[in-house]
């Protein structure tokens, strides 16, 4: 009987090679990924830091208001206290979110040309150019399975008959989740983008 000789590790050279690439690899992917977390927590501090000073020069606002005898200072007072609380309100609106849920839904189909959001009312207004009908088809349908956003609806569509490849321009409009209808604030300005 013959010996048979088996070798699991045949060519250990090519195998260390592969798994060195992959390694550089995963580390390229985790530094990268790592500097992006960064990039947006930097971003979201800044904007904390502004809410917070917002919210600050609107309370100093208010005590202004309650010290003040004079009628027009008063009003002037309770301008400034409203401009200040709805500039908050506009640093604290969930951005990132409603950002990645249109980023996300958007295909190589779809060129996004306008975003118009409205906090005080709740609403998302979209305008851009499709490649074709179905194209547009798709991305309503993607948007409306995108968190944060709801009841997406074509306001107008259009093709373009003077471009040989007739793309469609289309504007929607949906309900922003992320931030719902203002409500009146105590110095009676409205909160809002």
């Amino acid at each position: 009987m013959r010996r048979i000789h088996l070798d699991f590790a045949a060519n250990p050279a090519a195998n260390s090679r592969a798994g060195i690439a992959l390694l550089v690899a995963g580390v390229l992917f985790a530094g990268l990924a790592a500097l992006d977390d960064d990039v947006k927590s930097g971003e979201l501090e800044q904007l904390q830091y502004r809410a917070k000073r917002a919210e600050k020069a609107a309370l100093k606002a208010e005590q202004r208001l309650a010290t003040t005898d004079d009628a027009e200072q008063r009003n002037r007072s309770a301008l400034a206290a409203g401009l200040s609380a709805e500039m908050a309100n506009r640093l604290l609106s969930p951005w990132g979110g409603l950002f990645d849920a249109v980023e996300q839904a958007q295909g190589d189909d779809i060129a996004l040309i306008r975003l118009e959001p409205d906090g005080e009312r709740g609403r998302l207004r979209l305008a851009g150019e499709a490649k074709n009908m179905g194209a547009l088809v798709k991305y309503v349908a993607a948007l409306e399975g995108q968190g944060g956003i709801a009841d997406v609806r074509l306001v107008t569509q259009q093709t373009k008959q003077e471009d040989p490849q007739h793309p469609v321009e289309f504007v929607l409009e949906g309900r922003w989740l992320g931030q719902e209808p203002a409500a009146s604030s105590p110095t009676g300005a409205k909160a809002g983008v």
